[in-house]
């Protein structure tokens, strides 16, 4: 879950089309104010301040941070879909920046579909980004616990065993 200064928003006017949020910048005391916050680890309280804020790219990808870092993960998830992939698909929207993508897969991975999450990180821009880099790890280590027969399912279908709860240590 990655909200660092690279998601801190800049004066993008542009803007995407449909309910999708747009690319405009929030105002600046919103930003502030999320992130202290989110440096207090009041995930919660940032989580309320962001629903009530213009929607925008930035504002919807750092409220589904805020809610896997507070356990909300079926909550992140729908706030993902709705951010990365197309409209009533299961295909990633070409606009979105891979910031986004890689909390999609880590909401994915912590809902116990790291096949999802490898899917998504696999339309990543940028391969080699660390946050993605350590995800994969994750998972492949992940995969070394399964017994025997899970990890046949998972080696040739990618077949999620039940309840898969992949560890994140970073």
């Amino acid at each position: 879950m990655h909200t660092t200064d690279q998601t801190v928003p800049t004066n993008s006017k542009s803007s995407t089309s449909g309910r999708h949020p747009s690319r405009t910048a929030p105002s600046e005391s919103l930003v502030s104010r999320v992130v202290i916050l989110v440096a207090r680890k009041s995930y919660d309280e940032a989580a309320n301040l962001l629903r009530t804020a213009p929607r925008s790219h930035w504002s919807a990808n750092t409220l589904g941070v805020c809610l896997l870092r507070s356990g909300r993960v079926d909550e992140a998830l729908r706030v993902y879909r709705s951010l990365v992939l197309n409209p009533g698909t299961t295909t990633i929207r070409h606009d979105v920046d891979d910031l986004a993508r890689i909390n999609f897969a880590t909401a994915l991975m912590m809902k116990g579909m790291p096949s999802g999450a490898l899917e998504v990180l696999s339309e990543l821009r940028s391969l080699e980004m660390l946050p993605a880099v350590r995800l994969r790890a994750a998972i492949i280590q992940w995969s070394k616990t399964l017994s025997w027969w899970r990890r046949l399912e998972w080696k040739l279908n990618r077949i999620d065993p039940p309840h898969a709860r992949v560890p994140i240590d970073f």
